[in-house]
């Protein structure tokens, strides 16, 4: 019984150390990417700091707090956008390098390996937001109205941080669908738009038709805007705005979960991981 207690405490333990060098290593090739490739990440991010200033000066309100609501939006939406495609895109690159089937035939859970990745994308890209949002702050003349919040920010960033881990694991599902598909960006890039300009960013979800309004309460960033708008303009209190937020997240990421192990399982039975 001991050894068995034994046994189970060693396998723990070689899952944690095989996930963090997986974490390890993943940054150690994020670096790599950086050095030889800084020019390219550089003007990426140039373009959209400059999409940020258009979208801000085309949509935003004359009230200095609207200002910060759009902001706020501003940076969710583009996370958010990030992770929806990341997946598809890793398994597409691994497809074209022919490394997708070796990493399933790992003796490593795929599972961790794709986490791992996640990970460490979803640092390096809240580290690219933050540098952006303090540049936009300074830009929109918002600075004041960030500090006013004071502690009241964590809960925005909270905020963010539940939305950005709900659209990662619903990434899993196009992830999922490029193992049939091979190339599923075009989709992503919809969502893109549809994040932007139907949960409220840039236009009120009330001003939209009905049958709009019912998708945009499907996404987690509506009601994230919805808590943006609460915390600045009437404080922290109990909302049910909070409660459908989670919701959504909850719902986002066992969809997604579900879905990519399912596709995983059809891709093996089909033998379309080699194919590209």
């Amino acid at each position: 019984m001991i050894k068995l207690n034994l046994s189970l405490i060693n396998t723990e333990e070689v899952k944690y150390m095989t996930l963090k060098n997986l974490i390890k290593a993943e940054f150690v090739m994020l670096w790599g990417e950086l050095k030889n490739y800084y020019l390219n990440y550089i003007f990426y991010n140039l373009s959209t700091l400059i999409a940020f200033i258009g979208l801000f000066y085309s949509f935003r309100n004359n009230k200095s707090q609207s200002s910060l609501l759009l902001l706020f939006g501003l940076v969710t939406w583009q996370l958010c956008s990030t992770a929806i495609s990341y997946m598809a895109g890793v398994i597409q690159d691994e497809a074209m390098m022919g490394t997708l089937e070796q990493i399933f035939m790992t003796r490593t859970s795929v599972i961790g390996v794709f986490a791992s990745k996640i990970v460490v994308n979803c640092t390096f890209c809240v580290c690219k937001a933050m540098i952006i949002f303090i540049i936009c702050s300074l830009v929109f003349n918002v600075q004041n109205n960030i500090l006013t919040l004071g502690y009241k920010n964590l809960f925005i960033i909270l905020i963010m941080i539940l939305c950005v881990i709900s659209f990662y694991t619903l990434g899993l599902v196009f992830g999922g669908l490029t193992l049939y598909f091979k190339k599923v960006q075009p989709v992503c890039n919809v969502f893109t738009y549809i994040l932007l300009f139907f949960t409220g960013i840039t236009t009120s979800v009330s001003g939209l038709p009905k049958i709009i309004q019912s998708i945009s309460y499907c996404i987690p960033i509506t009601w994230a805007n919805r808590c943006f708008d609460q915390i600045v303009n009437k404080g922290l209190s109990y909302s049910n705005d909070m409660i459908f937020l989670l919701l959504n997240v909850a719902i986002y990421t066992f969809l997604g979960y579900i879905a990519f192990t399912h596709c995983i399982k059809k891709a093996k039975k089909l033998g379309k991981l080699g194919q590209y």
